[in-house]
């Protein structure tokens, strides 16, 4: 592509957008084209060395920042602004001197910390401030063989730190444009098409293959820094993408104008169509409807005439290929590809999102889709900015199929469960496996349960695959056979209630998940992550890990137990391993131990030689970290919905967040999850509430965009 063709191009689009974001981020880019020109420029005058060198530096630069121009230029120009809280003499050296600075000092940083550095309270250490602040307060640090604070130097540390961050500014996120990813990019091609582009696929009963001709060609996005893959904010497009793009608008656009089967889906768009095809006022009315939906808002008059002037006077073939193009154009323009294009800008000023902005905030968080009719009637009629329809319009979304995206997206990619269906070799089993919780987490949100149903429930999912693992509650299922000459498929699961059932109830016990996380320490380091919420840095480079020696007859706890001796190891496994070592009654398939029908609780034929673990094998007891003590698993459920429920919905409402808004949170999220999580840490407090309230939420229903004149410093994630 020609760079001066191309530099002339993002004029012309920022002329035609005044006002927008959009635009603000094309001037700023082209004056950087500019200046890739002018180098090209240079490389041919005389006397200019290593004349071969320069050029490719120069096509290399140029072809980098034509990849940020076809991606709307998402990277080049974040405007990053860090708000700064107001330094003080920091009080807390002192503290950190007599109790911290031997292991995260000069001289050794574990975990990469060092607190002999920190001289205030300023925005930057903060992060860091919280994280030690909430170490010491869970009694993790110091270590247990370390001089230890009382109980007055912990809770003035404690107080500080809460009066440091207090004292943060809660604001929305600075605004940037994101492209959609890919999941959201086939639905929203759905959406606006009527129909899906589809891969010929040969079913058999009991495989699952990918029919998306979208999801099938395109790479799948990698997560982004909030650990979700709608954060796409960082994802540069390339020319393959770029072409892929094109390639899945021409086909759709070709099934749309030309398939009888697709005539319903046309006349959606033109009305009743005659057999004389599309006619000049039709193929104007379909552009007028096309272009709205696709840019997820009202159209300008004169933006809208720019795109029906070339069909104005043709007919036939000549009008067909006219319509296809512009339909073509619009497909692949930034205000399709990627959200925020069109919103306007207020620097330095936080705002209320416009109408159309939150519509799509909306339907791409509860749905990652477009808005629908209803939705994007709402907002431009401005009743969606009314708080009684804004309710109304989040039940009605969680009430649609369509929501089931929050399972499929959000639950799998927080608790990272979408590699259940490996466990087993027989893929029926698998998917059954897989599905479970899935099914489970979907009638958590769709039926309003309380969020620590999360941890222990009386409700399950499963179907005849599952049977070896339920077998009293198979008589809750309705009746299936097996349809003749096949020998197994897959088949929906059922709710049943979970009766007499020890060892059973909840995420953390189906035998999927136990599956996927084998042995205590994965099953501790999955539980503490994901459920928890504590994030656990790299494991020392110089500590072995535990082997098992020959003749040695210790159990796996007893040799960790030695594992923990080095104070370097303690510092994580004081709390994964009590965590872990409270799911020993659970073998490497899930099947319960303690069950009366422990053998048969397998997805594998058992051999006789599997015989049950000893009594000191079986121990799940154990002591977390603050000090309180369980029993058993059961015990332990306990403490997680009793004294660990606060933590526990923090983590929910930070990840939720975060899904939300389509980013990492920041440190000026940290009211918001502050307030989320005491207004959720009732009792009753539902999965409803939840979302609701994350929908509700400053951040999510307010746009920030900085002042031009500030510096680029990054931002701040909080724990």
């Amino acid at each position: 592509m020609n760079l001066y063709f191309l530099r002339q191009t993002l004029l012309s689009l920022s002329e035609k957008i005044p006002g927008t974001y959009l635009q603000v981020l094309l001037e700023v880019e082209t004056k950087k084209l500019k200046n890739i020109c002018l180098g090209a420029e240079r490389i041919r005058q005389p006397g200019f060395e290593n004349m071969q060198l320069r050029q490719q530096r120069i096509k290399s630069t140029a072809s980098r920042r034509m990849g940020t121009f076809v991606g709307v230029l998402v990277c080049a120009v974040a405007l990053l602004v860090e708000h700064e809280v107001h330094a003080d003499d920091f009080a807390m050296q002192p503290f950190f001197n007599q109790y911290c600075v031997r292991c995260h000092g000069i001289d050794e940083q574990n975990g990469d910390v060092d607190l002999h550095e920190i001289e205030s309270a300023s925005t930057g250490n903060l992060k860091i401030l919280h994280a030690a602040m909430q170490a010491v307060k869970d009694q993790r640090m110091p270590p247990e063989d370390e001089r230890q604070p009382d109980d007055a130097d912990r809770a003035k540390l404690i107080s500080y730190v809460k009066t440091q961050l207090s004292a943060v500014n809660e604001r929305p996120g600075e605004m940037r444009i994101r492209k959609l990813s890919a999941r959201e990019y086939r639905n929203t091609l759905r959406s606006l098409f009527g129909f899906d582009l589809a891969v010929a696929v040969n079913d058999t009963q009991d495989t699952r293959a990918e029919k998306s001709l979208v999801l099938k060609l395109m790479p799948p996005d990698p997560p982004g820094a909030s650990g979700f893959t709608n954060d796409t904010r960082g994802h540069m497009m390339t020319q393959v993408g770029l072409d892929r793009y094109v390639y899945f608008a021409e086909a759709a656009i070709e099934q749309l104008l030309k398939s009888p089967n697709r005539r319903k889906q046309l006349e959606a768009y033109t009305g009743s169509i005659n057999e004389a095809g599309l006619t000049g006022d039709q193929s104007q009315k379909l552009i007028a409807r096309f272009i709205v939906r696709a840019w997820r808002r009202d159209i300008p008059e004169d933006v809208l005439a720019g795109f029906l002037t070339s069909i104005e006077g043709k007919a036939g073939d000549e009008l067909f290929a006219a319509v296809a193009s512009e339909m073509q154009a619009i497909l692949a323009s930034p205000q399709f590809l990627y959200r925020g294009t069109l919103v306007e800008v207020n620097p330095g000023e936080s705002m209320p999102a416009d109408s159309f902005e939150l519509a799509e905030r909306l339907s791409y968080f509860l749905w990652a889709d477009m808005p629908d009719e209803e939705l994007f009637e709402s907002a431009r009629t401005g009743e969606l900015s009314q708080e009684a329809d804004f309710k109304l319009q989040v039940n009605r979304m969680l009430d649609s199929p369509k929501a089931r995206s929050l399972t499929e997206d959000f639950a799998r990619e927080w608790l990272k469960i979408g590699e259940i269906h490996t466990v087993s070799k027989r893929i029926t089993s698998g998917n059954a496996l897989q599905d479970q919780p899935y099914e489970f987490i979907n009638y958590l949100i769709s039926e309003d349960r309380p969020l620590m149903e999360l941890i222990d429930s009386d409700i399950t999912f499963i179907n005849f695959h599952l049977r070896n693992f339920y077998v009293a509650e198979m008589l809750q299922l309705k009746e299936y056979r097996k349809p003749d000459g096949i020998e197994r498929e897959s088949i929906p699961l059922q709710k049943v209630r979970l009766e007499n059932k020890p060892g059973r109830g909840g995420l953390l016990t189906m035998p999927g998940v136990l599956a996927m996380n084998r042995g205590p320490v994965v099953r501790g380091v999955w539980m503490l992550e994901r459920i928890v919420g504590d994030h656990l840095g790299e494991p020392p480079a110089d500590v072995e890990p535990v082997k098992v020696k020959l003749g040695d007859k210790r159990s796996f706890r007893e040799r960790f137990a030695e594992h923990r001796s080095n104070t370097a190891c303690a510092v994580c496994h004081n709390r994964i391993d009590p965590l872990g070592f409270a799911l020993q009654a659970y073998d490497a398939e899930g099947a319960y131990y303690l069950a009366e029908d422990f053998a048969t609780q397998t997805i594998r034929t058992r051999k006789k030689k599997d015989n049950l673990p000893s009594a000191e094998e079986l121990d799940s007891a154990g002591r977390l970290p603050t000090g309180e003590q369980f029993r058993d698993f059961k015990e332990l459920k306990g403490i997680l919905t009793g004294s660990y429920r606060e933590r526990i919905v923090r983590n929910i409402v930070r990840q939720m967040l975060a899904y939300a808004l389509c980013r990492p949170l920041e440190l000026h999220d940290q009211p918001t999850v502050d307030r989320l999580t005491k207004k959720l840490s009732s009792p009753n407090a539902t999965w409803r509430d939840l979302i609701h309230a994350v929908a509700g939420s400053l951040p999510f229903r307010q746009t920030y965009f900085p002042p031009p004149q500030s510096g680029a410093t990054g931002h701040v994630q909080t724990d």
